[in-house]
């Protein structure tokens, strides 16, 4: 199978930008939630809406095409007003606050965390991922990718193509033909998903307490919007790396333990990131007032569809503000952001083995000197009085202090 010599580069985009088919994806989001829940919408101003984005680039246009979708043929401006020989039907141009990277520890607190920055990032999925691309099943699994080739294909490769093949489902040229996809079976793909899969709940989700906990602060503005009695739509639009750490925090998407390389069954997990966090993830927060009850009732929508919430005990297909609230409590240690991504004990920590680290350095360059020095001064005859001195030695190692051992070491 030649197929790549004859491939043709198609139309891509920066890794930054939201191409096309994701500006449409979430304009006709907008649509669905606006036709699912028409009262929520309300006219546009900028008074009844509360919109903010991140500071990235995918995330600001991703803001603007689902407001684009959201208001459509609702604004004040028409075609017949323009000056300039454009279509426009009643656009609304939304207001939009766009987060500070360096403060946005509502949104983007992967890069305000610390903890998170030093430990976590870099940590065990590298060894779950290498652990499993060594195993036999990644090996046989991914066999069928090479043979589309007429040259030996290497694991790095593989992942490569992988990526490519996402890379050209974006493309508007290559989206409905990629090449780079069809050299994948379905078992290939299985292995390569729960691959990336593992790099992401380790990344951010259960195996480590501060990746769920850092986006206390999120569920815990999330609540005091809907504690308020304002009726004003709160969106927010952040990164997958946002999502799944509050996904986290709430119970959800759970599979009881904590995924390795040899988890078995990995295709029917609950935790299949491909699947929770896919482009143009989103999540719904929708109070109702329910009668013969005091308290509202919070039901949670994850990509448009009702999602149980196993921590909420009374009914969990719908949490009240008590029971949320006690999540975000006990799950995040009370929300203290300062402390969650606190790392000065553990840089005490590291200090503290860095100074016994040292004088255990020196002990032992000391120890071997003196070893040495003793058996070279052994008489050949007498080997005794060289024994009796590497006796002294270790009377003093063990007894005398380090002052003591380097100049007693210097007198031998």
């Amino acid at each position: 199978m030649a197929w790549y010599a004859n491939w043709t580069r198609g139309v891509y985009y920066k890794d930054y930008e939201l191409v096309p088919e994701g500006m449409m994806e979430h304009f006709t989001i907008a649509q669905r939630f606006k036709q699912a829940f028409p009262d929520l919408f309300p006219v546009y101003s900028t008074s009844n809406y509360s919109v903010q984005t991140t500071s990235k680039m995918r995330t600001i246009q991703s803001g603007l095409s689902f407001m684009a979708g959201l208001l459509q043929d609702t604004g004040p401006l028409e075609s017949s007003e323009s000056r300039l020989n454009i279509t426009m039907t009643g656009y609304q141009p939304p207001g939009i606050e766009i987060a500070k990277n360096s403060e946005d520890r509502l949104l983007r607190f992967v890069d305000s965390c610390p903890k998170y920055e030093k430990y976590i990032e870099t940590l065990a999925w590298k060894k779950e991922s290498r652990l499993f691309e060594a195993s036999e099943e990644y090996k046989s699994g991914i066999k069928t990718v090479a043979e589309s080739f007429n040259f030996e294909v290497t694991i790095e490769d593989t992942k490569a193509l992988y990526y490519l093949c996402a890379v050209e489902l974006m493309s508007p040229t290559q989206s409905k033909h990629s090449q780079f996809c069809n050299v994948f079976d379905e078992t290939a793909f299985g292995i390569l998903d729960f691959d990336k899969s593992l790099e992401k709940y380790y990344k951010y989700s259960y195996p480590y307490k501060t990746t769920y906990q850092m986006s206390c602060l999120l569920l815990k503005d999330i609540i005091s919007q809907l504690e308020s009695n304002n009726t004003t739509p709160v969106l927010k639009f952040a990164h997958e790396e946002t999502l799944l750490p509050l996904f986290s925090l709430m119970g959800m998407f759970d599979d009881g333990e904590i995924l390795t390389h040899a988890t078995p069954d990995y295709l029917n997990l609950k935790m299949k990131t491909g699947k929770i966090v896919p482009f143009a993830a989103n999540v719904a927060f929708v109070k109702h007032s329910c009668s013969g009850e005091d308290s509202p009732r919070i039901q949670v929508l994850v990509n448009e569809r009702e999602i149980d919430i196993p921590l909420c005990s009374s009914r969990p297909s719908t949490c009240t503000l008590q029971e949320l609230k006690h999540i975000m409590t006990t799950r995040a240690d009370g929300c203290n952001f300062g402390l969650i991504c606190d790392v000065s004990e553990d840089r005490e920590f590291s200090t503290l083995h860095l100074i016994l680290a040292a004088l255990l350095t020196v002990t032992i360059v000391q120890a071997t000197y003196i070893f040495f020095h003793c058996i070279k001064r052994c008489p050949f005859r007498k080997p005794q009085s060289c024994w009796r001195q590497i006796d002294s030695f270790c009377r003093y190692l063990t007894a005398g202090t380090l002052s003591d051992l380097f100049w007693r070491s210097w007198r031998l």
